[in-house]
């Protein structure tokens, strides 16, 4: 055979497959423009949602949307080119089971994300407290695998968001004020009435101390081994939390002093006994 002959088998062979070559080329094109189409619409779907979608949620649904087209336009280019589609996907499906079996815990992770992205039990900016990882802090970023918090010492921890849904989570920013116990402690020797009128009158003088929803109250908490000891109930904002906390505990100590009134610390009394001669 010679070299015309194999040059025209060659040809003849190129010129029957370019057809289907160019219509699956075609298709090709086709996903693209139908992408852009279809994705314009469900964005603004998504911006006009009764229920509030978030960023990264949006970014993952419209990415999911490309996904999913892009797979059908190029099973079916392939299909049209004579690929053995059913065959190429048992592939890819055993091979998927065989991943997903290796990474089940990214993949609890990933479907914690979505959940947590459409559910919002918290946002960005909350302060929140996670028991069972006994983490405190603001969260700065909500991802798919992820959320991100930042500490009060300034350190900054990803957490696992299959470990975010398994949590029991406080979120002290979900609403706008907070109620706040603290808890003094005197002697056992100092006037009840004039401990719960100092405290009471340095609450309900305080410019960050709130009247609503409850008015600020002293209660007689407890007799401990060593003291009394009394809960201060003060409602406040959450931004005014630490503030309040701090100052109220100095105000108190210098009101403390200035009626007396003795704030105890842990003693023992011990009972020596001679045996006698």
């Amino acid at each position: 055979m010679d070299f015309g002959e194999i040059f025209r088998n060659v040809l003849s062979v190129v010129l029957a497959f370019l057809p289907r070559l160019l219509f699956a080329l075609l298709i090709l094109l086709a996903g693209y423009v139908v992408t852009k189409i279809i994705v314009r619409p469900i964005r603004a779907i998504l911006k006009r949602s009764r229920v509030p979608v978030d960023e990264v949620a949006e970014k993952y649904i419209l990415r999911m949307v490309n996904i999913v087209i892009w797979v059908l336009v190029i099973v079916m280019a392939l299909d049209n080119i004579g690929v053995p589609v059913t065959s190429l996907l048992t592939v890819v499906a055993a091979v998927g089971a065989a991943v997903a079996l290796a990474v089940k815990d990214n993949l609890a992770s990933l479907a914690s994300g979505i959940v947590l992205l459409f559910t919002r039990p918290f946002k960005a900016g909350d302060f929140i407290d996670i028991d069972s990882e006994e983490i405190s802090g603001t969260i700065t970023e909500i991802e798919i695998m992820h959320t991100y918090l930042i500490t009060p010492d300034n350190t900054r921890i990803a957490v696992p968001n299959s470990k975010m849904m398994s949590a029991t989570i406080r979120n002290f920013s979900a609403m706008e004020t907070r109620r706040l116990d603290l808890v003094y402690s005197v002697g056992y020797e100092c006037d009840i009435d004039l401990v719960k009128k100092v405290l009471l009158e340095l609450a309900q003088h305080h410019e960050l101390v709130l009247h609503e929803p409850a008015e600020p109250c002293v209660m007689l908490k407890e007799y401990a081994d060593s003291s009394i000891n009394f809960t201060l109930r003060m409602w406040c904002q959450n931004a005014d939390y630490w503030t309040l906390t701090f100052d109220m505990n100095e105000r108190v100590k210098k009101a403390f002093d200035e009626n007396g009134i003795s704030i105890p610390f842990p003693q023992m009394d011990v009972h020596m006994h001679t045996q006698a001669e």
